[in-house]
């Protein structure tokens, strides 16, 4: 079942794909789960490709990508329709806060594969290496030293990679990096990973 975000959740399902172009690979689409303004989990979890509905998501972005001549990683955004029709709401011509799970959670992650595909070698493997792989943003707080707190308790957390961005300093919701949990149970991965960017604060 699809978690739709809480500005679609009354019409639509918003979708985020995550492409590499030069021959052709795709990683899994997410769902974004909206918790408030500040803060949002993208949330991936194995699907079937061989569905209508995802096979159109990447005819419609593959044929975007090749309208402006893209080579590499592109950002999609996109909505599903109650009625099943398909609209391209942004397009990133580059790597992906929403594909950042994939730096744990794929063979191959987008940033390896943009550079594939910008050299010209074969793109790797964007299988997810467990059912499912959950990312927290963590945002600052307010102004104040780009430096974390709680970092020690996020990084006991098991199994969860924290990533911080090395930004110079702190702003309300500006991102501040993130953290991966993957996983075989969607609910236990998504409390892992809540309790470790829990941890973490910047700023005020």
């Amino acid at each position: 079942p699809w978690s739709e975000s809480s500005q679609a959740r009354a019409r639509d399902a918003e979708v985020q794909d995550l492409l590499v172009r030069l021959g052709t690979a795709w990683f899994l689409a997410s769902q974004l789960m909206i918790y408030s303004a500040a803060l949002y989990a993208g949330y991936f979890q194995g699907m079937d490709r061989a569905t209508r509905s995802l096979l159109e998501w990447i005819s419609i972005a593959l044929a975007a990508i090749d309208s402006v001549g893209g080579v590499g990683a592109f950002g999609m955004e996109l909505f599903l329709k109650r009625d099943g029709e398909v609209l391209i709401n942004e397009i990133a011509p580059r790597v992906h806060n929403t594909g950042h799970y994939t730096i744990e959670g794929c063979d191959c992650s987008q940033f390896e594969n943009h550079v594939r595909a910008a050299m010209g070698l074969p793109l790797g493997s964007t299988a997810l290496r467990a059912r499912c792989a959950v990312m927290v943003n963590l945002l600052g707080a307010g102004p104040g030293p780009a430096r974390p707190a709680g970092l020690e308790a996020a990084l006991a957390e098991r199994g969860v990679a924290v990533h911080i961005y090395g930004k110079d300093a702190s702003s309300k919701g500006r991102k501040m990096g993130h953290v991966t949990a993957i996983g075989d149970d969607p609910r236990e991965v998504l409390a892992r990973a809540e309790r470790a960017a829990a941890a973490i604060r910047f700023g005020a």
